[in-house]
């Protein structure tokens, strides 16, 4: 995972037909890992699916593990077992997270009033989760969701120029990008 200020490196699960809906997650997305870049956010790995495009139900179902070191300092194996009736995500062999199904996700999302969530009862229990996914491995910058709004980032959340005010601070986070490539040394994907 590449380190830097206000970046996001991704390893995804993105649905590929989207059949419960293409807007606000409606038809999930599950993160295999990330982790943000800035040195204060660093030591945070995050993994689970989203299934909504706000909290707080977006992050409901996250999961996280706090590292010794950086996420960003070496190499790590993220895994993901996705079964008929959940989810389990580790690192380096260690589980950190489990995500049960139960009943499903609508009884969850209904509770924390995610407008979609009705389309999943025609699905099974996983739903939106239960369809064909693709690996999606990326890097971002910024957003609106993933970094609070404080004194020393360069953009408002909502801001109406939020991008403009965070080229313009380009002097304050251009230089922590030094090492910021993602560098991946494989990917394994089994079907049981």
């Amino acid at each position: 995972m590449p380190g830097g200020n206000w970046l996001i490196p991704e390893l995804n699960l993105e649905p590929h037909d989207k059949v419960y809906g293409d807007a606000r997650y409606e038809s999930g997305l599950i993160r295999v890992a990330f982790a943000k870049g800035n040195p204060t956010y660093s030591k945070k790995l995050y993994a689970g699916p989203v299934l909504s495009d706000t909290e707080p139900y977006r992050s409901y179902l996250m999961k996280e593990k706090i590292g010794i070191d950086s996420w960003n300092k070496d190499y790590h194996t993220y895994t993901l077992i996705w079964k008929p009736d959940g989810i389990d995500v580790s690192v380096d062999g260690e589980q950190y997270g489990t995500i049960q199904a139960g009943e499903g996700f609508y009884p969850s999302a209904r509770e924390h009033a995610v407008p979609h969530a009705a389309a999943w009862l025609k699905g099974s229990v996983m739903a939106p989760l239960d369809q064909l996914f693709y690996v999606s491995l990326g890097l971002r910058v910024g957003g609106v969701h993933d970094f609070p709004d404080t004194s020393d980032k360069p953009w408002k959340n909502r801001g109406s120029k939020a991008m403009y005010d965070f080229w313009q601070a380009k002097n304050t986070w251009f230089p922590s990008w030094y090492q910021s490539n993602m560098k991946v040394d494989y990917v394994r994907i089994y079907a049981l």
